[in-house]
């Protein structure tokens, strides 16, 4: 008779599907890196196929672990559906929400999206996930999460891990993010051809979903100097506020501290970011959801403004 893995067992799994690293899967779970390694390897002796291939640099999912992945999902999430419902049969909590969000979400419409939200709903208990966006969509995929703010696919082309259209907040054009005292900080808009001998750094597509068409033309061509790649948009901003080069990112990313030492040029073709709203379609019509959305919205419209104060065109999205 096959044992059906445990659920600690295909949280693993699944991690690991995303890191596809032992020590980041290890560090995101709270556990050693050597039992991670151990509990691979008794998950492929239950399994009875091999689910990974190793390599020098990150483990490569075979076709099997593809297959099983969708159902493990599944599965996690299922059960942290009947881990709330046990919570709240235990009456701890009258009524909570689950929230997961991007980063540049979190660092900037974060705050006052709560504040507004705590002052009408005072007593509904929130848990908030601040995650890369695949991240993101896969809490929101396994129903692990009541709603997900976090970037849209460009011009809401593609599958959304929610069966309800997203809801746009706010969109920003991708900017350039140097130091003022950057040869072309005086600048008002930058093209590809002036980034030319340039360090341009890059947020990994899980942080930042930056257009294809303009990753590649900075991968392959005009004679850059470097293209850096980091997994973390604030380290992107950290290295150009060190003057390593010029950053790729959010300009919203400037409003998530007091003084950023960053200026924030667009870049040409334009290309715009938009922020948004996918829900999990079982918590859909809650009032206190719906609540916490218009919050939302409310925050974004601040932003925006605080944006143009800057010179940085903010278009707001009121649904």
């Amino acid at each position: 008779m096959i044992r059906t893995p445990s659920l600690r067992a295909l949280d693993l799994f699944v991690t690991l599907m995303q890191t596809r690293s032992l020590s980041d899967t290890a560090r995101h779970i709270g556990i050693s890196q050597p039992a991670a390694s151990l509990g691979l390897k008794e998950l492929e002796a239950q399994v009875g196929v091999p689910l990974f291939v190793r390599t020098r640099q990150r483990l490569v999912p075979t076709p099997q672990a593809e297959r099983l992945l969708p159902h493990a999902e599944r599965l996690i999430g299922q059960a942290q559906l009947v881990q709330r419902e046990i919570v709240a049969l235990r009456g701890s909590s009258t009524s909570g929400l689950r929230v997961a969000c991007t980063p540049s979400f979190g660092s900037t419409l974060l705050a006052g999206t709560i504040v507004g939200f705590r002052r009408a709903w005072p007593g509904v208990e929130l848990k908030i996930d601040v995650e890369p966006l695949g991240r993101v969509l896969d809490l929101l995929r396994q129903e692990a999460v009541d709603v997900a703010f976090a970037y849209l696919p460009p011009h809401e082309e593609g599958p959304t891990p929610a069966e309800g259209a997203p809801d746009r907040l706010l969109g920003t054009p991708l900017a350039c993010l140097m130091r003022p005292d950057h040869a072309l900080a005086g600048r008002g808009e930058l093209t590809l051809a002036e980034l030319a001998g340039q360090t341009v750094i890059l947020a990994r597509r899980d942080y930042l979903p930056v257009p294809s068409a303009i990753a590649e033309a900075l991968q392959v061509g005009g004679g850059h100097a470097a293209v850096m790649e980091v997994n973390n948009v604030y380290a992107a901003m950290s290295l150009a506020r060190g003057g390593i080069g010029i950053a790729l990112a959010n300009p919203l990313m400037l409003l998530s501290g007091e003084d950023s030492g960053l200026v924030a040029r667009p870049i040409l073709p334009r290309a715009q970011l938009v922020l948004g709203v996918m829900r999990a379609l079982p918590h859909a019509l809650t009032p206190e959801l719906e609540a916490l959305v218009a919050e939302a919205r409310a925050a974004a419209r601040l932003c925006a403004q605080r944006l143009e104060a800057i010179g940085i065109e903010a278009t707001v999205h009121d649904g």
